[in-house]
Protein backbone atom coordinates (compact mmCIF):
# COMPACT_ATOMS: atom_id res chain seq x y z
CA UNK A 1 0.00 0.00 0.00
CA UNK A 2 1.30 3.39 -0.81
CA UNK A 3 0.26 6.61 1.39
CA UNK A 4 0.74 10.28 0.26
CA UNK A 5 3.16 11.53 2.47
CA UNK A 6 1.96 14.62 4.66
CA UNK A 7 3.57 17.62 4.39
CA UNK A 8 4.78 19.09 8.25
CA UNK A 9 2.40 21.77 8.15
CA UNK A 10 -0.04 19.80 7.46
CA UNK A 11 0.74 16.83 10.84
CA UNK A 12 2.64 19.53 13.49
CA UNK A 13 4.65 22.91 13.14
CA UNK A 14 7.32 21.02 15.51
CA UNK A 15 8.11 17.84 13.26
CA UNK A 16 10.98 18.09 10.57
CA UNK A 17 11.59 15.65 7.80
CA UNK A 18 12.19 12.20 8.46
CA UNK A 19 10.40 12.65 11.74
CA UNK A 20 7.25 13.14 9.46
CA UNK A 21 8.03 10.15 7.68
CA UNK A 22 8.27 7.95 10.58
CA UNK A 23 5.26 8.96 12.28
CA UNK A 24 2.96 8.83 9.51
CA UNK A 25 3.79 5.76 8.44
CA UNK A 26 4.20 3.67 11.46
CA UNK A 27 0.09 5.16 12.08
CA UNK A 28 -0.83 4.19 8.91
CA UNK A 29 0.82 0.84 9.59
CA UNK A 30 -0.84 0.10 12.61
CA UNK A 31 -4.45 1.19 11.03
CA UNK A 32 -3.98 -0.58 7.74
CA UNK A 33 -3.02 -3.79 10.12
CA UNK A 34 -6.08 -3.07 12.73
CA UNK A 35 -8.25 -2.86 9.53
CA UNK A 36 -6.60 -6.38 8.16
CA UNK A 37 -7.29 -7.99 11.37
CA UNK A 38 -10.76 -6.72 11.66
CA UNK A 39 -11.32 -8.30 7.92
CA UNK A 40 -9.48 -11.56 8.89
CA UNK A 41 -11.77 -11.93 11.87
CA UNK A 42 -14.97 -11.48 9.92
CA UNK A 43 -13.92 -13.66 7.28
CA UNK A 44 -12.71 -16.57 9.78
CA UNK A 45 -16.02 -16.05 11.47
CA UNK A 46 -17.50 -16.29 8.22
CA UNK A 47 -15.53 -19.66 7.20
CA UNK A 48 -15.85 -20.86 10.59
CA UNK A 49 -19.50 -20.82 10.47
CA UNK A 50 -19.31 -22.31 6.77
CA UNK A 51 -17.25 -25.02 7.61
CA UNK A 52 -19.12 -25.49 10.85
CA UNK A 53 -21.97 -26.35 8.62
CA UNK A 54 -20.46 -27.95 6.00
CA UNK A 55 -18.68 -30.21 8.83
CA UNK A 56 -21.89 -30.60 10.74
CA UNK A 57 -23.70 -31.28 7.17
CA UNK A 58 -20.95 -34.12 6.32
CA UNK A 59 -21.10 -35.69 9.31
CA UNK A 60 -24.99 -36.09 9.13
CA UNK A 61 -24.28 -38.22 5.89
CA UNK A 62 -21.44 -40.31 7.51
CA UNK A 63 -23.97 -40.57 10.23
CA UNK A 64 -26.60 -41.94 7.57
CA UNK A 65 -23.97 -44.16 5.87
CA UNK A 66 -23.09 -45.93 8.87
CA UNK A 67 -26.60 -45.94 9.53
CA UNK A 68 -27.12 -47.40 6.03
CA UNK A 69 -23.99 -50.32 6.22
CA UNK A 70 -24.90 -51.18 9.60
CA UNK A 71 -28.66 -52.31 8.19
CA UNK A 72 -26.88 -53.83 5.15
CA UNK A 73 -24.74 -55.54 7.66
CA UNK A 74 -27.77 -56.79 9.59
CA UNK A 75 -29.39 -58.17 6.28
CA UNK A 76 -26.25 -59.98 5.63
CA UNK A 77 -26.23 -61.32 9.33
CA UNK A 78 -29.84 -62.74 8.40
CA UNK A 79 -28.90 -63.79 4.99
CA UNK A 80 -25.37 -65.77 6.43
CA UNK A 81 -27.73 -67.17 8.99
CA UNK A 82 -29.92 -68.48 6.48
CA UNK A 83 -27.23 -69.31 4.01
CA UNK A 84 -25.41 -71.67 6.80
CA UNK A 85 -28.72 -72.84 7.69
CA UNK A 86 -29.65 -73.76 4.25
CA UNK A 87 -26.26 -75.03 3.94
CA UNK A 88 -26.61 -77.66 6.69
CA UNK A 89 -29.45 -78.97 5.04
CA UNK A 90 -28.16 -79.37 1.97
CA UNK A 91 -25.33 -81.69 3.31
CA UNK A 92 -27.91 -83.36 5.04
CA UNK A 93 -29.62 -83.85 1.89
CA UNK A 94 -26.31 -84.45 0.11
CA UNK A 95 -25.36 -87.20 2.26
CA UNK A 96 -28.77 -88.91 2.37
CA UNK A 97 -28.39 -88.94 -1.30
CA UNK A 98 -24.97 -90.61 -0.94
CA UNK A 99 -25.66 -93.24 1.03
CA UNK A 100 -28.82 -94.16 -1.41
CA UNK A 101 -26.27 -93.69 -4.47
CA UNK A 102 -24.07 -95.80 -2.38
CA UNK A 103 -27.05 -98.36 -1.57
CA UNK A 104 -28.55 -98.59 -5.45
CA UNK A 105 -25.07 -99.22 -6.67
CA UNK A 106 -24.60 -102.20 -4.43
CA UNK A 107 -27.82 -103.18 -5.23
CA UNK A 108 -27.04 -102.60 -9.11
CA UNK A 109 -23.73 -105.11 -8.08
CA UNK A 110 -25.19 -107.90 -6.36
CA UNK A 111 -28.24 -108.12 -9.53
CA UNK A 112 -25.79 -107.77 -11.82
CA UNK A 113 -23.31 -110.65 -10.27
CA UNK A 114 -27.38 -112.84 -9.87
CA UNK A 115 -27.90 -111.82 -13.50
CA UNK A 116 -24.40 -112.91 -14.59
CA UNK A 117 -24.97 -116.40 -12.35
CA UNK A 118 -28.18 -116.96 -14.10
CA UNK A 119 -26.97 -116.07 -17.51
CA UNK A 120 -24.57 -118.45 -17.31
CA UNK A 121 -26.65 -120.88 -16.07
CA UNK A 122 -29.02 -120.65 -18.74
CA UNK A 123 -26.16 -121.01 -20.97
CA UNK A 124 -25.31 -123.84 -19.95
CA UNK A 125 -28.89 -125.56 -19.59
CA UNK A 126 -29.66 -124.39 -23.54
CA UNK A 127 -26.24 -125.79 -24.06
CA UNK A 128 -27.51 -129.23 -22.22
CA UNK A 129 -30.64 -129.27 -24.52
CA UNK A 130 -28.56 -128.65 -27.80
CA UNK A 131 -26.19 -131.33 -26.80
CA UNK A 132 -29.72 -133.43 -26.51
CA UNK A 133 -31.87 -132.20 -29.39
CA UNK A 134 -28.68 -132.58 -31.56
CA UNK A 135 -28.51 -136.07 -29.82
CA UNK A 136 -32.13 -136.82 -30.68
CA UNK A 137 -31.35 -135.32 -34.19
CA UNK A 138 -28.65 -137.68 -35.39
CA UNK A 139 -30.74 -140.29 -33.65
CA UNK A 140 -34.07 -139.19 -36.09
CA UNK A 141 -31.65 -138.76 -38.98
CA UNK A 142 -30.59 -142.07 -38.61
CA UNK A 143 -34.26 -143.29 -37.93
CA UNK A 144 -34.94 -141.48 -41.26
CA UNK A 145 -31.65 -143.26 -43.37
CA UNK A 146 -32.97 -146.30 -41.95
CA UNK A 147 -36.57 -145.92 -42.91
CA UNK A 148 -35.34 -144.80 -46.43
CA UNK A 149 -33.80 -147.72 -46.73
CA UNK A 150 -36.36 -150.17 -45.92
CA UNK A 151 -38.57 -148.18 -48.03
CA UNK A 152 -35.61 -148.65 -50.45
CA UNK A 153 -35.94 -152.24 -50.14
CA UNK A 154 -39.94 -152.64 -50.21
CA UNK A 155 -40.08 -150.53 -53.19
CA UNK A 156 -37.65 -152.88 -54.76
CA UNK A 157 -39.11 -156.04 -53.32
CA UNK A 158 -42.72 -154.53 -55.55
CA UNK A 159 -40.96 -153.94 -58.41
Amino acid sequence: FFFKQKTAYEISACLVGSEMCIRDRLRSDRDMLFAQNTEIEENLEKVSENERVKLEITLKEKETKIEDLNRLLEGNKERETIFESQSTQNNQLLNQALKQAESIESTYKELVANLRNSLQEDKQELQQKISELDSQKNNLMNNLQTLQQEYNDLQSKFE
